[in-house]
């Protein structure tokens, strides 16, 4: 079948597209713009988002436990925000030099959710805020957490349904291929058999009308004897 004859040029093209696509993605612009992509979808982008909430949270928290003033510990996890929340991390330490509270000023630059709003207010006027964040932190990984294993369950069983599927339709044009491949062979050796070639037939032909001349002469073929002057002769003068 068509797979058996080109599976050398198959796996070169499998292996090529993969090392492209590999190559592609290591590129920071094809990075930045699948991650813009991701950010759009409206379930996945805010579950990304609680992911690296989560992370800047439990780094503030670590930082102010520590004894760093906020204003310094924000600007020291900047780094670990993306460009989507960078700005919004900014827009805060600007808030905050203003004279704003932190949770107030988070929920202005998009750096909290109802739930981490209200857990950051508690700790601001409990004087625990690197407490609370590190509580907001665990939170949301345990939140995480459980989406991930929501989405293993679901995805397993439907990868395992596009791998089998991927499987038999392989299988299926490799047994289609052998009997198509087959019906042509048989196709092409009983075709001759069917349609006498019309020179064998001539020959044939000739054969029947001499052997019906035999048939009209006893058996034996026309033959011409040729008599000798003097006996001619003799012959026509002989007395009836």
């Amino acid at each position: 079948g068509f797979i058996n004859h080109h599976a050398g040029a198959l796996a070169i093209g499998s292996v090529l597209a993969i090392a492209g696509l590999v190559g592609l993605f290591s590129l920071p612009a094809v990075r930045a713009a699948v991650a813009r992509a991701a950010w759009r979808v409206p379930a996945l982008g805010e579950r990304i988002r609680l992911v690296f909430l989560a992370r800047f949270y439990r780094t503030t928290g670590m930082l102010l436990r520590a004894g760093i003033p906020l204003k310094t510990t924000l600007g020291m996890v900047a780094d670990i925000l993306p460009s989507a929340l960078r700005s919004g991390l900014l827009q805060t330490i600007a808030d905050i030099e203003q004279g704003q509270p932190f949770s107030k000023a988070a929920e202005s630059g998009g750096l909290t959710t109802p739930v981490a709003m209200r857990m950051i207010a508690v700790g601001e006027r409990s004087g625990q805020l690197g407490d609370m964040m590190e509580a907001v932190a665990t939170f949301y990984d345990e939140e995480i957490n459980r989406l991930v294993d929501t989405f293993t369950r679901l995805f397993e069983p439907l990868l395992m349904t596009v791998i089998g599927g991927v499987i038999g339709g392989i299988v299926l044009v490799g047994v289609l291929g052998s009997i198509v491949g087959k019906l042509k062979r048989e196709s092409s050796i009983v075709a001759p058999a069917e349609e006498p070639d019309a020179k064998d037939s001539a020959p044939k032909d000739q054969a029947d009308g001499e052997n019906g001349e035999q048939a009209d002469t006893g058996g034996h073929p026309h033959q011409v004897v040729e008599l000798d002057p003097v006996e001619s002769m003799k012959i026509s003068h002989r007395p009836s």
